[in-house]
């Protein structure tokens, strides 16, 4: 079976954090890999898909730091030794942090 994805990812292992879309609980996660419309990163806790979330993250290799905001698509128990493995795409990013994300996507595929 073919992936159909609209857009190219990379995968990655990075420390990231996220928040309530209000700022308020800090949760650790772990990015799994990247693209200019999402995200996949593990998490210790289910989110509920549909709900606002933002993400603190650098891309691998750089100390520049991203903050998006995203929407979680799907939690799943599947691909992970523990917690959920999340999707989310992405709903409120800088253009700047798309031109990153593309730099380092586009990287992969070189």
């Amino acid at each position: 079976m073919r992936e159909k994805r609209a857009h190219a990812r990379k995968l990655m292992q990075e420390d990231a954090f996220l928040w309530d879309a209000e700022g308020n609980v800090r949760r650790p996660v772990v990015m799994l890999d990247i693209s200019r419309a999402g995200v996949a990163f593990t998490s210790a806790d289910l989110l509920e898909d549909g709900v606002l979330h933002r993400l603190q993250f650098c891309l691998p290799g750089h100390t520049e730091r991203h903050e998006s905001m995203l929407e979680v698509v799907r939690s799943t128990t599947t691909g992970v030794p523990a917690g959920y493995r999340v999707g989310a795409r992405f709903v409120q990013v800088a253009p700047e942090t798309i031109e990153r994300i593309s730099g380092f996507v586009g990287a992969a595929a070189s």
